[in-house]
């Protein structure tokens, strides 16, 4: 991990900056905080095994693979502490082929595949959430419309500023995911940055709230675990999680998509999900204006289909 900007490590200005970049744009703060905490439980396995800290470098490709297999989660788990942890020591310029191939053999055995996923919701469960964040606060309101109507996860629509909404009238809103996402966080201008939001009734209230937020503040300022707390508390929706309205979503489109009235192929796009078939390069979509081009995409056709 990055010393902190006041470690004695970085007395420079300048390396103190180089610092806050990398850990402000890298990942987001909750990537870094999940890291940072299997980092220390991997100093502490180390500290076990006897490992000094000179000779971590050398032993890191049997040890980190062995700190993982020692925590005794399922397959998917160790899977995901694996791609954490080697993520943060490639971009240290780690060779790691045991772990690479220990990360292949997890996938092998099935980590891919999830034991446990999401509820996904239904339509009246989100209409029954509409109402009453409605309730509670309009913003909260305007989040749950958003997180169903473009397939989104709570993490990804709670970010939105005034700044991400590019386009609006009362039936059509065209929003920019900018580096909100985890997706776009890397490339800006990957075709899921953009999405075209078509609804049958006015969305005049959520143009509102967006264009009313103060420069860069977000659109609700809740963490993802105190909006599972407020779903959770109607018997109703108790069920559900963060990504249960993006599951909805999406089975609702491949159900249409089985009958012929939605293209497959755009699905990936409105889920903010790499898919070679729909990926315009991205190096084009620099050039072009970003109204236009999130129109030619087409999510609109996906956004206008879903009800709520």
């Amino acid at each position: 991990m990055l010393p902190a900007p006041e470690s004695t490590l970085l007395q420079h200005p300048l390396q103190q900056q180089v610092a806050a970049t990398i850990r402000e744009h890298l990942w987001a703060a909750s990537t870094w905080r999940q890291r940072a905490n299997l980092l220390g439980r991997f100093a502490t396995f180390l500290d076990d095994l006897r490992v000094s800290s000179d000779r971590m470098t050398e032993t890191l490709d049997w040890t980190l693979p062995m700190f993982v297999q020692s925590t005794e989660t399922a397959p998917s788990t160790r899977l995901t502490y694996v791609k954490s942890l080697a993520a943060l020591f490639h971009r240290l310029g780690h060779q790691t082929p045991i772990i690479s191939m220990y990360a292949a053999s997890l996938r092998a055995a099935g980590a891919l595949v999830p034991e446990q996923q999401a509820v996904p919701a239904e339509q009246w469960q989100v209409e029954l959430l509409l109402t009453r964040a409605e309730s509670v606060d309009p913003r909260l309101m305007a989040a749950v419309f958003l997180m169903y109507k473009t397939a989104s996860r709570f993490d990804d629509v709670h970010r939105l500023t005034r700044e991400s909404l590019l386009h609006s009238d009362q039936h059509e809103l065209i929003l920019s995911w900018g580096t909100h996402t985890k997706s776009s966080r890397m490339d800006p201008f990957r075709p899921s940055a953009w999405t075209v939001v078509h609804h049958q009734q006015s969305m005049q209230p959520i143009v509102d709230i967006l264009s009313q937020l103060q420069p860069d503040e977000p659109l609700l300022d809740w963490s993802t675990a105190a909006f599972v707390r407020w779903v959770k508390q109607h018997d109703a929706t108790a069920e559900l999680s963060a990504h249960s309205l993006k599951r909805g979503a999406l089975n609702l489109l491949m159900k249409l998509a089985a009958e012929g009235k939605v293209d497959m192929l755009r699905i990936p796009m409105l889920a903010k999900h790499q898919h070679a078939a729909t990926q315009f390069p991205a190096i084009t979509l620099r050039y072009v204006d970003p109204i236009a081009a999130a129109r030619a995409l087409g999510t609109q056709d996906l956004t206008r289909l879903i009800p709520c």
